[in-house]
């Protein structure tokens, strides 16, 4: 989930909660033991985690109305899903643009193209105010709420290299 807001002085603050859920297929729950009983290796995979997932961030180029801004993971999460077998892992991300105060808004997020391995679903947020009059994306989405879209794609989905949101604040 990405929730959009806006501060009134032409700034927008981005808040991400990104989750991906996993399988352990050991048969032996050997990851949920070791996040359990070892301090140590939850501090290495939470940092792993950190470090990855910031690396990922760092390949996109995320624009919002022609200024580059650059996401950062803020915090990161391990949890189980009520059976040792699923872990998760969830990143908070954050960034913020400085754009001024527009008649429209727009987010752009390029990306390598890649086909779909597991099922996703993005969902966007904006202001009760705001309202979506543009979207480009190669993902199936819904914006039946002026203010949300949730995007979501299945194995197999061809992810393109921009998503594009674009969006009016009414008064």
């Amino acid at each position: 989930m990405i929730q959009i807001a806006h501060r009134g002085d032409g700034t927008i603050d981005f808040s991400q909660v990104l989750e991906y859920d996993y399988e352990d297929t050991s048969g032996n729950n050997v990851y949920n033991a070791r996040i359990v009983s070892d301090p140590g290796f939850v501090k290495a995979e939470l940092a792993a985690l950190d470090r990855n997932m910031q690396g990922f961030l760092d390949e996109e180029n995320n624009i919002v109305n022609g200024t580059r801004v650059h996401p950062r993971v803020m915090n990161t999460f391990i949890t189980f899903r009520g059976d040792p077998r699923f872990p998760s892992c969830t990143w908070l991300i954050a960034w913020t643009a400085n754009v001024g105060i527009n008649d429209m808004y727009t987010y752009e997020a390029f990306v390598e193209p890649a086909t779909l391995e597991y099922e996703v679903e993005s969902i966007y947020t904006l202001p009760s105010n705001a309202r979506v009059v543009g979207i480009e994306s190669t993902l199936p989405y819904d914006n039946g709420i002026k203010n949300i879209i949730v995007f979501r794609g299945v194995r197999g989905d061809i992810v393109g290299k921009i998503e594009r949101l674009s969006w009016i604040i009414e008064q």
